[in-house]
């Protein structure tokens, strides 16, 4: 069954006294059990005489007088300190489990007597932990070096029931369970363990105290070793800020009060310095500092009142002896102990005490300037690239940045441009639309027989082809595939140079011009169309003698003024007819017609007395480059459009003309002048010669 817990409780106070006064002053126990259960025989209540200097306490359970129910009690014993020979010389305590636990003050609060003093143990019961364990209260004694002492000993007897055993501990001074004949006998109530019946059984013990009431001499008692009667009678002893004592019979510093000391060494002034200064902390000549704080002695004992605030340390171990140990610049103890110091992304400091970015780590940034968030940006986006508000971009281009490096690079050029360059730096530089890096880069339009091209959706297209040449398959890959100087193709695709009533050919340039005409077709000048008609036709036919037909001025009047024949005074142009062909009408003829330029500048030949351009070259000499000619139409109001080659006008209506023009193709522009269609026409050449007729 569970026992309360009892406390037995041993009293002592510091106090010399005269040699020959005992330093027992006697016991009592003080029992929640409604009442003073021992008095003091020397009070005759439950306290100590004036003059106890210290008090033991002990822990026992007392049974209430033997009514079976274990409560918590408190004994204590009075006692002077002295070492005069008495009997008495301390007690101390012993728990079972946890060994010991009030001390003998004799022994500066060892659990043991002093030297050569014997020791009698008295069993007794303690509540530890909630549990009943055994516990050994032990005096300690020694036989009195004179007759007279309060104390006559002590001895324990048990209640016999249960396995008692009666006189458990005998008196060291007597040799039995009873006191000396001159003292009195003070019983204390405890409760013990004993094995009965092979079971540990808890029963009611008595421990008794033998004491002699101290003899007084008139009206001082003796011997005169008090604070009142000190030396003499009526003598006091006291000392400033100290407990005074008088065992020598002369008054003297007992010890200092709390926070004061004997500094001057001079017993007369007492402890008359105070041990809790800076000067003087627990004890005369300590200083009290720590470092890095502001020390106090304030309780006695040295501390630290605060550390300094400019030193930036601080006292993180809670360890006062070593000041404020920790400096507070570091990364584990920033402005405060434990308080760490890091940036995300970044290298930390707190060289100031306050936690900052020293720097950002590769690739990372402060583009926000906030210190509080770290290195947060990454620097591989296209808005900080390698650094902040370094943006990444690259003309015509997907750009990228480099996430190993940072670097800002091209990831993919826009359609139709190409890094031909190889620099990165400017981006995809180049359109992959022009002639001479068309589709890629390198990639040079090279046509057969193209004279002008264009790139258009990175494939080469034919513009214009040379003189010659024409692209009639419609297949711009193969440039311009078909020569129409051939008789197949004269001019133009698939176009035959030939004539009714006539032999042709097929110039250099294209032109199919007339040879000869059939006798019978020579009726239209220039060409094989017209037949020899009769008179009346307004047409002569002379008397060639080709035909058999001869008509003259008198055998058809109707056609007078066309007929004529050498002679006649008229020329026939028709007829070749010049001052070296017919001396005779010479003055009416011109002059055989010869070329302004034999070798016509280098751009054609000589046919007939008129130039043949090439390409597109005109004049009467083929002197005069290709001009290009601007038509502006309106789709919504078609109209025939008359080109006037030498101030690039066009207009709605015509006028004489006397020009040289070719046509090699016709190109659509856009609003911004870029190529969108190309047209390639067969070679159209206007010239005023009636030699040269349009090859269509």
């Amino acid at each position: 069954m569970p026992f309360p817990l009892e406390n037995l409780v041993l009293l002592l106070v510091s106090m010399f006294c005269y040699s020959s006064h005992a330093s027992f002053i006697g016991l009592f126990e003080d029992s929640p059990c409604g009442f003073c259960m021992s008095p003091n025989i020397e009070t005759g209540g439950c306290s100590c005489p004036f003059g106890t200097s210290d008090s033991i306490p002990f822990r026992v359970l007392n049974d209430c007088a033997g009514i079976g129910t274990q409560m918590e009690a408190y004994m204590y014993m009075c006692i002077r300190y002295q070492d005069d020979g008495d009997a008495f010389q301390g007690a101390y305590l012993t728990i079972d489990t946890t060994g010991c636990e009030q001390g003998n003050p004799y022994m500066g609060g060892a659990c043991s007597c002093t030297p050569g003093a014997g020791a009698a143990s008295f069993r007794t019961l303690v509540n530890q932990g909630g549990g009943i364990v055994g516990a050994q209260l032990v005096l300690c004694y020694r036989l009195p070096s004179y007759t007279w002492s309060t104390f006559g000993g002590m001895f324990q007897v048990d209640d016999n029931v249960g396995g008692g055993v009666g006189c458990r501990v005998a008196n060291p001074l007597t040799g039995g369970c009873f006191c000396p004949s001159d003292t009195r006998q003070q019983e204390f109530r405890v409760e013990v363990d004993v094995v009965y019946n092979g079971a540990v059984n808890f029963i009611g013990s008595r421990i008794y105290a033998c004491v002699r009431e101290s003899p007084s001499v008139g009206s001082c008692p003796i011997p005169l070793t008090s604070l009142e009667n000190c030396g003499s009678c009526g003598v006091t002893c006291s000392r400033a800020n100290a407990f005074a004592t008088c065992g020598t019979r002369t008054c003297s510093i007992a010890s200092c009060f709390a926070n004061f000391g004997d500094c001057d060494g001079q017993d007369s002034t007492g402890c008359e310095t105070p041990t809790n200064t800076n000067r003087d902390c627990g004890a005369c000549g300590i200083p009290c500092s720590r470092d890095h704080a502001i020390a106090s002695c304030a309780s006695g004992s040295c501390a630290i009142s605060q550390c300094y605030p400019s030193s930036s340390y601080g006292n993180c171990d809670a360890i006062g002896s070593n000041g404020c140990e920790t400096s507070l610049t570091t990364l584990d103890n920033c402005g405060a102990c434990g308080e760490p110091c890091s940036r995300d992304h970044a290298v930390a400091t707190c060289a100031t005490g306050s936690c900052a970015i020293s720097s950002c780590l590769s690739l990372y940034g402060n583009c926000d300037s906030i210190d509080s968030n770290g290195c947060e940006e990454h620097l591989i986006s296209l808005e900080h690239c390698g650094g902040c508000s370094a943006p990444c971009s690259r003309d015509h281009a997907d750009a990228i940045c480099i996430a190993s490096n940072g670097t800002c690079a091209i990831s993919s050029c826009h359609p139709s441009y190409d890094n031909c360059d190889g620099i990165d730096a400017n981006g995809c530089e180049t359109s992959l639309n022009s002639v001479n890096n068309c589709g890629g880069c390198g990639n040079v339009c090279n046509l057969p027989h193209a004279v002008n091209m264009s790139c258009m959706n990175g494939t080469c297209h034919v513009l214009s082809c040379a003189l010659g040449w024409m692209d009639c398959d419609g297949d711009h890959s193969n440039g311009c595939e078909r020569d129409v100087t051939t008789m197949s193709d004269c001019g133009g695709c698939a176009k035959p140079c030939q004539t009714d009533h006539g032999t042709t050919i097929c110039s250099s340039s294209g032109q199919c011009l007339i040879v000869t005409c059939e006798p019978a077709w020579r009726g239209c000048p220039g060409n094989c169309s017209c037949p020899l008609s009769i008179c009346g036709d307004g047409l002569c036919d002379d008397d060639d003698g080709e035909d058999g037909i001869k008509e003259t001025c008198s055998s058809c009047s109707k056609d007078c003024g066309r007929c004529g024949r050498c002679g006649d005074g008229v020329c026939q142009f028709s007829l070749n007819e010049t001052c070296i062909s017919c001396p005779q009408d010479c003055g009416v003829c011109p002059p055989a017609p010869t070329c302004l330029d034999p070798i016509c500048s280098g751009h054609g030949s000589c046919i007939g007395g008129l130039c043949d351009c090439t390409g597109s070259w005109t004049g009467p000499a083929c002197e005069a480059a290709p001009t290009p000619i601007i038509i502006t139409t309106n789709s919504s109001s078609p109209s025939d459009i008359i080109i006037h080659p030498i101030n690039n006008i066009t207009s709605s209506s015509s006028s004489s003309s006397n020009f040289s023009i070719s046509i090699f193709g016709i190109q659509e522009l856009d609003v911004d002048n870029v190529p969108v269609r190309n047209f390639s026409l067969s070679n159209i050449i206007f010239r005023p010669s009636p030699v040269n007729l349009p090859c269509m």
